[in-house]
């Protein structure tokens, strides 16, 4: 274990220390940031070809969602883009198929229905990644895709369509790709020097790789039975949850994440869904400064009024992907449980953000002033690590 904590959150290491064999053969960080200074940034394990440092550059996998929905705030801000407009005002060829009504609200909410198309995932390999960083076709065969069901009929989770269409969005709109803006309007002003989305080739040696997903014996029944059904469903083609999960011949993209995120075409694609990079102090700090009032080091993202606009839950509708009802805000998921489990943002309501496939966490408490975010690169199907750090953080504060 190496990072430091400042005074008062000893018993967040404390608790970190404690679950270092939970890292399994790779490793795992947790930071947060409160009232705008950081107070904790801890790492430890492997990256697979030496120790996990403060220069390690992890994928966040969906946390990667709460990021992209940021950009949309920003230029929501700026009187750019109105979120309750049809996508096809922006990205005319989005009307085809019968979706030009869809509005952008309606992808970040996950009730478009537009999940993908047999065409689009014949073009990805799941054995390497091969295609996914072809974003121009993707976005045409998205274009030209119907909607798996009438909109705003259903949710479903947009596994990968989520990022494709808002990254297009945004190209639309600002002119630059979804990576570009994020570097420019995001990391680079915050000094997240070292984040990216979509990481150039020259980075790829300081993200650790991606292991398959441990499923660990403490993991209750009810746990196990209720993702293996998530699972097998995303495994049949015909599926919502199979177009959205890219599925084909029995297996789906939550089947083959070290495949498809190992290699350099899901590394290096802005994919707005799943592939943010950068350490867990400079991810903690993004999200932080979503609910500073005055920003961070000077640099406010955006206003106090697109916050409520943004956070506020939209969407509460059993989700026909994951199986659970979720508290969907545009593009955020909240912090409201709607179903007996624990909540993944700490004890506050009113915190959100989004999780990640494998044990990934990144949310803002705007009422405590929190931004913190956790990543692993040997996934589990059982994270309860991040939410036993949580609970020291909050401890913390407390005390």
């Amino acid at each position: 274990m190496d990072g430091e904590v400042a005074p008062g959150f000893e018993n967040v290491r404390d608790v970190f220390g404690q679950f270092e064999a939970d890292a399994g053969d790779g490793g795992y960080a947790y930071a947060a940031w409160h009232e705008g200074r950081k107070v904790v940034d801890l790492w430890t394990g492997s990256t697979g070809s030496g120790s996990w440092t403060a220069e390690s550059t992890p994928l966040w996998m969906s946390v990667t969602k709460a990021i992209t929905a940021l950009c949309i705030q920003m230029l929501s801000d700026r009187g750019k883009l109105d979120v309750d407009a049809p996508i096809a005002s922006y990205w005319p060829e989005f009307a085809a198929a019968g979706k030009q009504d869809i509005t952008v609200a309606d992808v970040m909410t996950h009730v478009s229905g537009v999940m993908g198309s047999p065409a689009l995932t014949d073009m990805v390999s799941l054995d390497d990644g091969t295609g996914i960083d072809q974003t121009e076709q993707i976005v045409k065969l998205l274009a030209d895709a119907p909607p798996v069901w009438e909109p705003r009929t259903q949710a479903g989770y947009h596994t990968t369509s989520y990022g494709w269409i808002l990254g297009e969005v945004i190209r639309r709109i600002d002119g630059r790709t979804l990576g570009a803006f994020f570097r420019e309007e995001i990391a680079l002003p915050l000094g997240a020097t070292d984040t990216h989305l979509g990481t150039p080739v020259e980075h790829h040696a300081r993200i650790p790789t991606i292991h398959t997903t441990m499923w660990p014996d403490v993991m209750p029944p009810e746990a196990r039975e209720y993702l293996e059904h998530v699972l097998e469903t995303a495994r049949d083609a015909d599926s919502p949850a199979g177009i959205s999960c890219l599925a084909r011949n029995g297996v789906s993209v939550l089947d083959r994440l070290p495949e498809v995120f190992n290699n350099v075409p899901g590394r290096v694609a802005p994919l707005g869904g799943s592939n943010l990079c950068g350490p867990a102090a400079s991810v903690a700090k993004i999200f932080a400064a979503i609910g500073e009032p005055d920003g961070i080091d000077g640099v406010q993202l955006a206003s106090t009024e697109s916050l409520e606009k943004f956070a506020e839950i939209r969407e509460t509708r059993d989700d026909v992907v994951l199986h659970v009802p979720i508290a969907r805000a545009l593009g955020y998921w909240r912090n409201k449980v709607l179903t007996p489990r624990p909540q993944a943002f700490g004890p506050n309501d009113e915190a959100f953000g989004h999780t990640g496939v494998g044990g990934q966490v990144g949310f803002c408490d705007p009422k405590a002033r929190v931004g913190a975010a956790y990543v692993r690169s040997h996934y589990t199907a059982f994270p309860a690590v991040p939410l036993l750090l949580n609970g020291a953080l909050y401890q913390s504060l407390a005390g």
